[in-house]
């Protein structure tokens, strides 16, 4: 009798795994996600590509949930109000390769200041495609209400 209990069961388990369907959004599992960005929150990204590449870029990351800016009315548009902060292994602000500190802001404010980071203060832009973060390595992350930081899958 236990014999024929484990070929019926075994038997259940096969029709049952031939009659399901799996799906992924991407095959190697990688999908954007958004953060909102209010108030402060501690993350440590985990972006790996394929060739094990172990650093994300801040390029990948993006400021979205704001207005666009009116220019006319000098409304809208983001100024400095989501931050990154890149900390070192001791929790520190960590230094970039020039000595300054990996402190970023979004900002999107039209023809004025083109949407993208910048240091703290916002008078230079900073090169967001070459800055890159070890994976796991920890983030301070800051907003105000309703401002979402955007983490796009990496190009494979």
């Amino acid at each position: 009798m236990k014999k024929l209990m484990i070929v019926a069961t075994a038997a259940l388990c096969a029709a049952v795994a031939c009659n399901a369907e799996l799906s992924s959004a991407n095959v190697v599992g990688y999908n954007g996600t958004s953060l909102l960005a209010s108030g402060s929150k501690m993350i440590a990204p985990t972006f790996l590509t394929v060739n094990g590449t172990t650093t994300f870029k801040l390029s990948d990351l993006k400021g979205t949930g704001y207005d666009p800016y009116d220019a006319e009315e000098e409304e809208g548009g983001a100024n400095g109000e989501i931050a990154v902060v890149v900390l070192d292994q001791y929790g520190a602000t960590a230094k970039d390769g020039n000595g300054k500190d990996m402190e970023y802001h979004w900002y999107d404010l039209g023809s004025d200041k083109a949407a993208g980071w910048y240091y703290r203060g916002g008078a230079q832009a900073v090169d967001a495609a070459n800055i890159t973060v070890p994976a796991g390595q920890g983030l301070w992350v800051s907003g105000k209400a309703n401002l979402y930081l955007n983490f796009t899958a990496p190009t494979l």
